[in-house]
């Protein structure tokens, strides 16, 4: 399911998957937790909304240079 999100969009993850996984699973441990000890959920949605935009910073298009590769890198 991981994997068919990315392709659904049109996307493709660009590290990977089980590592991203693993990003999520604590990011949100650390929501709930802290969020269960001081009740702040201003902070909390602060903290989901910097925590989505580096998962959508872990995506790019389908057929886009990966890093490293001549086209990434402004070469011809």
């Amino acid at each position: 399911m991981r994997t068919c999100s990315a392709e659904i969009t049109g996307n493709r993850w660009t590290q990977p998957v089980a590592d991203l996984a693993r990003h999520l699973v604590v990011v949100v441990d650390g929501i709930t937790t802290t969020w269960l000890a001081d009740g702040d959920s201003d902070a909390a949605r602060r903290t989901a909304s910097f925590a989505a935009a580096a998962f959508a910073a872990a995506s790019a298009p389908l057929g886009a240079p990966t890093e490293g590769s001549p086209r990434a890198d402004g070469d011809r």
